[in-house]
């Protein structure tokens, strides 16, 4: 069982700040030896934006993750469903994503870690996509990209990190003015510091900075943001 609290600030625009509580339950499936880990697993959650509901979701995913080279590697893949509440935007849809991490510790010095993180999502919900709100919005669109990170553990309570993410969005029915499809190219470095076992044992505090520029070819959705995160992850 693994419980989630996540919020974010928003410098440029407070209208986008954003809130999510959720939780997953299933069984783990530990394959021994190899160190590796498979869960099946259903969810759900709800999120607040600018201080109204915004939606209410369910999934089921499958994961599988263990420590290989000395570091967390992991993969999931996942469906899910959103219904958005009717006075904001009155749409929902269904949402299949995979995303995964590989990693390696020890690169420079002793306790850090070096990770990818890839992305794709196929996104299915009616609905106008919301500028600031990439991963919680609806809209119709095909997503894909990575996360680079690099992670350095200080002590026994504090790991330290800064990362760059770099995505595509291709937009399947937004079109720009001349008529081409959107599509939008997202540059998203950030520095995190996670507080491990903070309350308990598997209980941990994030607090993160991403600053986000984003370059579509429909020069109306140009943007950058700065994006304050908190998150409090709790695994039993």
């Amino acid at each position: 069982t693994q419980g989630t609290l996540y919020g974010e600030a928003h410098s440029e625009a407070d209208q986008l700040n954003y809130a999510r509580a959720s939780a997953t339950l299933g069984p783990i499936f530990d394959l021994g030896a190899s160190m590796i880990s498979q869960q099946p697993a259903i969810g759900g959650g709800v999120a607040m934006l600018d201080g109204d509901c915004y939606y209410v979701y369910v999934n089921a995913s499958a994961t599988g993750e263990g420590v290989s080279d000395g570091a967390f590697q992991g993969a999931r893949v996942r469906l899910g469903y959103r219904q958005y509440e009717e006075d904001l935007t009155s749409d929902n849809g269904i949402y299949i994503d995979a995303v995964a991490r590989a990693a390696k510790s020890d690169v420079f010095v002793e306790g850090d870690v070096i990770s990818v993180a890839p992305i794709f999502r196929w996104n299915n919900v009616d609905g106008t996509f919301n500028d600031g709100l990439d991963d919680f919005s609806p809209g119709k669109y095909l997503y894909g990209g990575a996360r680079f990170a690099y992670h350095r553990v200080m002590n026994d309570l504090i790991t330290l990190g800064v990362s760059v993410g770099v995505y595509d969005r291709y937009f399947l029915v937004d079109e720009t003015p001349n008529g081409d499809a959107r599509n939008d190219v997202t540059i998203r470095p950030g520095v995190s510091v996670l507080f491990r076992d903070v309350f308990a044992p598997q209980t941990g505090i994030r607090f993160n900075y991403d600053y986000e520029y984003n370059d579509s070819n429909d020069p109306d959705h140009d943007y950058d943001n700065h994006v304050l995160g908190l998150s409090l992850i709790v695994r039993r």
